[in-house]
């Protein structure tokens, strides 16, 4: 975890996860320190367990994200070469292939994320409490709208809506109100 520096309209909130090759790490920026002590608090296990979370799905999710396109690649490869394509028709068909493969990669970026804001919230709520979790919603919800740029159209289309959070945080109280742990008994 260090200090940074990041534009307050990329990241209102003043918490910054990065991954640099395959590794995590938390920038804070001055605007952190504009939150109240509870949000904070949320924050910083917010971001704590989403790094985490990252670290031990990032190896699995670059070898999904590799390894799927192989079969187009080898496709494309076959297709040109059983057509003999002129070097046009074989740029068109790498430019089709690179145009799927991005396509791919993003959708499974976003679905990646979708899962893992899920995940965060859980773990926050079973370890700390689902006030944490509320107040780390609640704090997600007062800034999605304030977000601007690239990252903040990627953090609004991968982030699941702060509705559909708080439902699985009650969800998960219900259960722990119940007694009845469905993901921690044993199979």
């Amino acid at each position: 975890m260090k200090r940074g520096k990041v534009s307050e309209k990329v990241l209102p909130e003043g918490i910054w996860i990065r991954t640099v090759v395959l590794r995590p790490w938390i920038a804070l920026t001055p605007q952190f320190d504009t939150l109240s002590e509870a949000e904070r608090d949320s924050e910083l296990a917010a971001a704590v367990t989403y790094s985490h979370l990252t670290e031990s799905g990032m190896p699995k999710f670059v070898a999904i994200v590799t390894l799927l396109p192989l079969p187009f690649a080898c496709l494309t490869g076959y297709v040109a070469g059983a057509l003999d394509v002129s070097q046009l028709g074989f740029n068109l068909l790498l430019a089709l292939f690179l145009a799927l493969w991005t396509c791919m990669y993003l959708t499974g970026a976003f679905l990646w994320a979708h899962r893992m804001f899920f995940q965060t919230d859980r773990k926050i709520a079973e370890t700390f409490g689902a006030s944490w979790a509320t107040t780390n919603i609640q704090l997600s919800r007062r800034m999605r709208y304030k977000r601007r740029g690239i990252f903040g159209l990627y953090l609004s289309l991968s982030m699941p809506s702060e509705q559909r959070r708080l439902q699985a945080i009650a969800d998960l109280s219900t259960l722990d109100s119940q007694g009845v742990r469905a993901h921690s008994e044993p199979v």
